[in-house]
C-alpha cells in the first residue's frame, strides 16, 4: 500500500525534497516538495512516485532513489510545445551541457544533438 512505501521510503523522499508528516497509521500531510516543481499538483505527483516505485518504474535504476529521481523528473518535464525566452533557453542548454552525459536520457536512451547557431 501508498502507506508501506511512505514509511520504508521516508528518508529517501526527504532527500530529495519531500517533507511528509505521518498524522495517523493511514494518513500523511504532505507540508513540503522539492524544489523546481511548483506548478504540478503535489499530491498527484507524490502519489505517482509512489505508484512508480511500487510497479517497478525504471527497472534500470539500481537504487529507490534512482526510481524516485527518474519519476520526478518525468512528471516535472516541459510539456512538449512549451514556448521558452532566450534566457530560459540558454540556462536550460547551460544545465544540460553541465551534466556528465549530456546525449542520454535519464532512462539511459541515446538522444542526437544538433548544432545550433547563435544569430546574435
Amino acid at each position: 500500500s501508498e502507506a508501506i512505501v511512505l514509511e520504508s521510503e521516508a528518508e529517501t523522499l526527504s532527500s530529495v525534497g519531500f517533507d511528509i508528516d505521518r498524522i495517523s497509521s493511514t494518513e500523511y500531510q504532505l507540508k513540503g516538495i522539492p524544489a523546481g516543481t511548483e506548478g504540478t499538483e503535489p499530491g498527484d505527483m507524490l502519489r505517482g512516485i509512489i505508484a512508480d516505485i511500487q510497479e517497478g518504474e525504471g527497472q534500470a535504476a539500481e537504487t529507490v532513489a534512482s526510481k524516485i529521481a527518474l519519476s520526478l523528473a518525468r512528471r516535472t518535464a516541459l510539456p512538449t510545445g512549451v514556448v521558452l525566452t532566450y534566457q530560459e533557453m540558454s540556462l536550460l542548454m547551460e544545465q544540460l551541457m553541465a551534466c556528465t552525459v549530456p546525449n542520454y536520457t535519464p532512462t539511459g536512451k541515446l538522444r542526437s544533438c544538433i548544432k545550433v547557431q547563435s544569430c546574435y
